[in-house]
């Protein structure tokens, strides 16, 4: 039975990784409207922060790459044809990149790959 006690958060995307003291330290953004801004502009703010240890990082980067590799192996998630990133109107945040600015702290890795949503399961009511 899961517990069901453990926290969730949410996170858009990673905002910065950095090593110190053998400890990696993970920002998680989130893109939320800025209500001092008079055209309320979404911006990316820091939300979350992990800190691990570097084998643990390390577990985690070969988890993560696993994952990306079963998501291509089964269809959701493609190579994009263009060596610049995403074609025009494919994948998640399309025009996002526009309202966060110069915050966007997204890799190149992050533009190869489009994913398609077609075909995944709709997430089921909690009862």
């Amino acid at each position: 039975m899961a517990n069901n006690l453990i926290p969730e958060h949410f996170a858009d995307t990673t905002v910065n990784i950095s090593l110190t003291g053998g400890l990696v330290r993970i920002d998680f953004g989130s893109i939320r409207p800025d209500p001092d801004n008079p055209q309320n502009t979404p911006e990316l703010s820091t939300c979350h922060r992990v800190i691990m240890p570097l084998n643990g990082f390390i577990k985690m980067f070969g988890d993560l790459n696993g994952m990306v590799q079963k998501l291509e192996q089964s269809g959701v998630l493609g190579r994009t044809n263009q060596a610049g990133g995403q074609p025009a109107g494919q994948g998640m945040g399309q025009g996002m990149g526009q309202a966060m600015g110069p915050a966007t702290a997204h890799s190149n890795l992050a533009n190869e790959f489009r994913l398609d949503t077609r075909g995944m399961p709709a997430a089921e009511p909690k009862k």
